[in-house]
Order: C-alpha cells, then sequence, then structure tokens
C-alpha cells in the first residue's frame, strides 16, 4: 500500500497569495476564516494540515494551496510563521482535480456557481469525456446542465430569436422535475402566496398557447 505523504513544517512566507487552484468562485468566507482565526488565538491547537503543491521559480520554490485556503489565510492573520502541510507535486490539472474532490468531500458545500465553473474547465479540459461523467464530477442538476449548452449553443449562432429560446426552454426545463407536485414545490418556494392563484392562471394560459404552437409544429394530442 502506497503511504500518503507525512505532514511537514512550511514557512507561510514560502506560500504564495494567489489562488489558482481555489475552487469556490466567490473566493474565501469571511467568516469561515475569523472563525479560524479564533481558533488559532484561543490557543496552540493544531489545524489539520493544509495541502500543497510547488513550482521552480527564478527566486526560489513557491508553494501554491490546493487545498486549505481559509486556513493558511487565518494562520497568517493569527501571527502564525508556519503551516502543517502535505506537500505533494502535481501538473495544473491534477492539482484542479484534487482541489476539487477534496473541497466536495470538506463538509462546506460547493454552490452552483462553483460547479458551473468546474463544469466549464472539464468540458474544455476533456472534450472526450462522456457528459454524464461530468455531470457526475460536478454534482449538476439535468435542468442546469440544459440551460449551459443552451447557452453554448447561442454563443454559436449570432442570433437566436427570443421566442425561440423560450420554447425550447419550455420544451426542455420539464424533463428535469419528477412530477408536477416538485414543479409546484418549487413555485412555491419563490413566489408569494397572494400572487399564487394569478400565477397559476397566466401558467395555464401560457400552456394552452404553447400548445397551439405545439401543434402547428406536427403534435398530435
Amino acid at each position: 500500500m502506497i503511504q500518503p505523504p507525512c505532514p511537514v513544517t512550511v514557512p507561510i512566507d514560502a506560500i504564495a497569495m494567489d489562488d489558482p487552484f481555489q475552487v469556490r468562485v466567490n473566493g474565501l468566507d469571511e467568516d469561515h476564516v475569523e472563525a479560524i482565526v479564533a481558533e488559532c488565538e484561543s490557543g496552540p491547537g493544531i489545524l489539520p494540515p493544509v495541502v500543497l503543491t510547488r513550482r521552480q521559480t527564478p527566486s526560489g520554490v513557491v508553494h501554491y494551496i490546493v487545498d486549505g485556503h481559509h486556513e493558511v489565510e487565518a494562520q497568517r492573520r493569527a501571527g502564525r510563521p508556519t503551516v502543517q502541510a502535505i506537500v505533494v507535486d502535481l501538473d495544473d490539472d491534477a492539482a484542479i482535480d484534487l482541489a476539487w474532490e477534496r473541497n466536495r468531500r470538506n463538509g462546506r458545500p460547493l454552490s452552483v456557481p462553483d460547479r458551473v465553473a468546474h463544469y466549464h474547465r472539464l468540458r474544455q479540459r476533456y472534450q472526450s469525456m462522456p457528459k454524464a461523467e461530468i455531470v457526475r464530477i460536478c454534482g449538476l442538476s439535468r435542468t442546469t446542465i440544459w440551460r449551459l449548452d443552451n447557452d453554448v449553443s447561442g454563443k454559436q449562432r449570432p442570433y437566436v430569436s427570443p421566442i425561440v429560446r423560450y420554447l425550447r426552454r419550455v420544451a426542455f426545463d420539464p424533463a428535469a422535475w419528477d412530477s408536477a407536485e416538485t414543479a409546484a414545490r418549487e413555485v412555491r418556494g419563490t413566489i408569494e402566496e397572494a400572487d399564487l392563484d394569478k400565477f397559476a392562471q397566466s401558467l395555464g394560459d401560457s400552456a394552452l398557447a404553447a400548445l397551439a404552437v405545439a401543434e402547428e409544429l406536427g403534435f398530435s394530442p
């Protein structure tokens, strides 16, 4: 069995301030950083080791954070001169993959924008990878994937009629819902109770209009 690298002590000054392997698009969560700062200042407690990778530069070896951005920043603010770290030699692709996997499992949920950004990274890097596998890795819904792919196809064509975009959405978005009950629950979560009756009536009218278009296009009920 291959043993994982043992933690080593790394000077904070040897860790780069920029974050090329940060998978959270909004960067640091200040509340989380401050909570770790308070933990550092309350005693000599040892935080779990962060994960770093290193690059040789003209001025020497520089370490980049793969996992543990909040912990490194908190220890920097708390005035600690060093951190405990597992240092691994990875290329950029392997580093971002490891960063994603570690963040996916660390208990702090990745947001939809985080998942979308990783989706685009993987689609660009692994063009032959099945879309279903990328969706599984990123943890995105079918609805979100359809919207992303629709945006991509829209960029490939200079102009797509708004009514065509709308009808595509009507045609494909419901496929991501398990049932009408699920869809209604989502609606109730976003629309004020006083407006539900009006919304339901408008939704029904729109459905009839969409049905008329579908019949013109060859749909046979």
